[in-house]
């Protein structure tokens, strides 16, 4: 990524940045993504800005992907209301998706050409219970090296999300699926050959699995 073309899109997006900037710039190891882009047909309003344990849905897996990576990345569809992010937020900026609602694989790609990192941590905005133990979980078995993609385990069954990605590696395997037509994010982690990090693992730092919780409808909120 040219130093140029990161300057000028940071100078276009809506962006909230350290308020102590170091005096040396150093480029980020570890970035996250957030996807805040769908369209929450189920949820019938912008379920990113509905209350959840008294804050807007979106800032809790935010702050999760904050208190880990050296950026943030909230990806948003192009006629979305600007979101307001969390006050202690640091390395955070909003881009907005060209395309509007196209998938979770189209919104992963304008993230991942905006990231700074060799490395990146995905989740969505809707992971209410999304914890920083459970992401350093993935970002560790990432860093061990081999590994194109770590995912988690569920019942046997590997979840897309949260996902920790080889960027270079993913840009490149997205982009391929997207030119297929493909749009899920299972076919990235399926296609990635994703390392797989089994319940008894995550279960340490997350004894009841909250990290599965999603709000799709509103009477999801109650279980805040």
């Amino acid at each position: 990524m040219q130093h140029r073309s990161r300057c000028s899109r940071a100078r276009s997006t809506e962006s909230w940045f350290k308020t102590s900037a170091p005096s040396v710039v150093t480029r980020p190891a570890l970035s996250g993504v957030l996807l805040a882009g769908g369209a929450s047909r189920r949820f019938g309003a912008d379920k990113r800005v509905a209350l959840f344990d008294g804050k807007p849905l979106f800032h809790h897996p935010l702050r999760a992907l904050a208190a880990v990576c050296d950026e943030v990345v909230v990806v948003i569809a192009p006629d979305h209301s600007a979101l307001s992010l969390p006050a202690e937020a640091r390395g955070v900026r909003v881009i907005r998706d060209p395309i509007a609602y196209e998938g979770p694989l189209v919104g992963l790609r304008t993230g991942l050409a905006d990231v700074a990192g060799s490395r990146a941590l995905v989740a969505a905005a809707d992971m209410a219970r999304l914890r920083p133990p459970i992401l350093a979980l993935l970002r560790d078995r990432l860093g061990e090296g081999g590994h194109a993609a770590v995912a988690l385990a569920d019942a046997g069954r590997l979840r897309p999300l949260p996902v920790a990605l080889d960027v270079p590696l993913a840009r490149a395997e997205v982009a391929r699926l997207i030119e297929r037509g493909e749009r899920r994010l299972r076919a990235l982690v399926e296609a990635l050959g994703a390392a797989t990090i089994l319940e008894a693992e995550w279960a340490r730092v997350d004894p009841t699995g909250e990290w599965r919780i999603d709000i799709d409808a509103p009477d999801d909120l109650s279980r805040g």
